[in-house]
């Protein structure tokens, strides 16, 4: 994403600010360098994930979850705090659905 670090710029959004933003918060898929420059040092895991390492996970976790409620309790905490996993699980969870049909 090249053009985060211009956006973070102009907004000024660094280290916690940068985390509470749904839509620029990457979690643990924030590579060393960028945790360095935008101050995430000692705010995330220390593990780095690639994208699709947290989209596994965290569609692992949502099959686990026991009922709908719970899945839609899960979806809705994820979606506050990453726009973009949420909507890629979302489309996982959707296409799973439509194949057991």
């Amino acid at each position: 994403m090249p053009h985060l670090k211009y956006v973070l710029y102009l907004n000024t959004s660094q280290g916690a600010a940068l985390l509470r933003s749904p839509y620029f918060n990457k979690g643990s898929a924030f590579p060393a360098e960028e945790r360095s420059e935008f101050n995430l040092n000692g705010l995330l895991p220390t593990n780095v994930q690639t994208f699709d390492e947290q989209v596994k996970r965290a569609y692992q976790q949502y099959c686990n979850r026991g009922d709908d409620l719970a899945k839609n309790t899960f979806m809705t905490s994820m979606k506050e705090q990453n726009e973009v996993l949420y909507y890629r699980v979302r489309e996982i969870s959707r296409t799973q659905e439509r194949e057991m049909m």
